[in-house]
């Protein structure tokens, strides 16, 4: 009786350990799923953000890490470069008020005129970095990328190569691989959709089904109720 017990014991152990070990397997997987799907929907909205506010993937991904620190947002980004897409394009077409805020931050119109969006913002946080005037660098900021600037005053005094560095060492993805994840997470909503439209159908097939047994069974049970009555 005691070595069946034991043996009894031992089995129990060892299944209490098998559950455990799957029981883990299952958190971990269940981890990485959720990783996974919150990088394919970080991806989307990057992307989103991106054809939005016509930005860079990447840049957005860079300049937003380093303005986070400060309460800025990826959106505040795109929002603030979308502003100065406008200005630029303003100081170019010769409007006074959008090349006089270029020129009190000491950027030229032929850099202006030159530089992409995303390499404008940098040339502004070299420019508001070595300010001498705080305050004229500030409102030509608010002017050029309106109110979104003010969350994102403090980063551009970093200046682009603090900016650059402090964006890459949190981590940026690639343009294509953030046109990639968007893709994925278009395929997957698309999966999902499929899956409740046809799950929608089969549930009311089910319904038909049960209810057309239900009539059936029920007209039996009065026939032999009445064939019974019968005899």
């Amino acid at each position: 009786v005691a070595t069946g017990l034991t043996k009894v014991k031992a089995q129990f152990a060892q299944f209490r350990r098998d559950r455990t070990t799957q029981f883990a397997s299952f958190l971990a997987f269940g981890a990485i799923a959720a990783g996974l799907d919150a990088m394919i929907k970080k991806g989307a909205e990057i992307q989103h953000l991106s054809d939005r506010f016509s930005a860079p993937a990447k840049e957005l991904q860079r300049v937003a890490n380093v303005a986070k620190e400060s309460g800025g947002s990826m959106e505040d980004v795109a929002r603030a470069w979308n502003k100065l897409t406008v200005n630029k394009q303003k100081a170019i077409d010769g409007n006074d008020e959008a090349r006089k805020s270029f020129e009190d931050l000491g950027v030229s119109m032929k850099d202006v005129a030159n530089l992409s969006i995303e390499q404008l913002f940098y040339r502004i946080a070299d420019a508001t970095k070595d300010a001498t005037d705080h305050d004229q660098a500030y409102a030509a900021v608010f002017h050029l990328m309106g109110r979104n600037a003010g969350t994102l005053f403090s980063t551009l005094e970093k200046g682009s190569a603090t900016i650059k560095a402090q964006g890459d060492a949190i981590g940026v993805m690639s343009d294509v691989s953030v046109k990639q994840l968007e893709r994925m997470n278009a395929d997957i909503e698309q999966l999902k959709n499929t899956v409740f439209v046809y799950g929608g159908e089969i549930l009311i097939f089910v319904k038909n089904v049960v209810e057309s047994v239900g009539v059936l069974v029920g007209t039996t049970d009065r026939k032999s109720t009445r064939l019974n009555s019968s005899h």
